[in-house]
C-alpha cells in the first residue's frame, strides 16, 4: 500500500484547489486540475475545487464525482479576482 493511500485512510487528507475560474474559460487549467482533484477523490482524499463565478458554471460544474465546488460571486471588478465567500 503507498504511503499516500495510508494517510488518505487514517486521517481524511483534506485537498483544496484554488484557481481564478472552475469552467472552461480558464482554458486547459481548469480541466486539469479537475482531473487531479477527481484522482485525489477516488484515492480517498476530500478534494475541494475553489474559484470565482462566471456564467458557464451551471454547464461544466458538477459535484458528482465526490469532488466538491465553490464558485464564489465576483466583487468588483472581475480581474482582481476578489470575493468573500
Amino acid at each position: 500500500m503507498l504511503e499516500t493511500e495510508n494517510i488518505a485512510r487514517e486521517e481524511s487528507l483534506r485537498v483544496v484547489h484554488v484557481m481564478a475560474a472552475l469552467t472552461h474559460p480558464a482554458g486547459g487549467v481548469f480541466p486539469a486540475v479537475r482531473e487531479l482533484a477527481v484522482h485525489q477523490a477516488r484515492r480517498g482524499l476530500r478534494t475541494s475545487l475553489l474559484g470565482l463565478s462566471d456564467a458557464h458554471r451551471v454547464h461544466d460544474i458538477d459535484d458528482s464525482d465526490g469532488i466538491h465546488s465553490y464558485a464564489g460571486a465576483v466583487l468588483g471588478p472581475r480581474s482582481y479576482g476578489y470575493s468573500l465567500h
